[in-house]
């Protein structure tokens, strides 16, 4: 059975739509993430969305977006000084992006073909 043409462009566009949330939430949580309770709140916020989409390329396209803002993040400025502390929440914000990776990853659909 194939899908007419615009179904393709409707997923691609969902897919850039994640991409932008993760991106627009990542960048929230890094903003709000020296204070414990900021990091605690998005990190919350960034579970309550990956909970919320659906497994496969949109959840993977939301935590592409959020591990990408918190990648550019990480690199220093060029006034020499980082956005993410070397402290506790900005070692717990780094450890949550493999965690996320992982869970999109994990929670991804086998193909319809495969065999348990």
């Amino acid at each position: 059975m194939t899908r007419p043409a615009g179904a393709a462009l409707v997923r691609a566009g969902v897919v850039l739509a994640m991409l932008a949330v993760g991106l627009a939430t990542g960048l929230a949580v890094v903003l709000v993430h020296d204070r414990l309770l900021g990091l605690l709140l998005g990190l919350a916020a960034t579970a309550a969305t990956l909970v919320a989409v659906p497994g496969g390329v949109r959840r993977l396209g939301f935590v592409a977006g959020w591990v990408a803002i918190l990648a550019y993040a990480a690199v220093p400025r060029p006034e020499g000084d980082y956005l993410l502390a070397a402290d506790l929440e900005g070692y717990l914000l780094l450890a949550a992006a493999p965690v996320l990776v992982v869970v999109a990853l994990v929670t991804f659909p086998r193909p319809s073909g495969a065999r348990p």
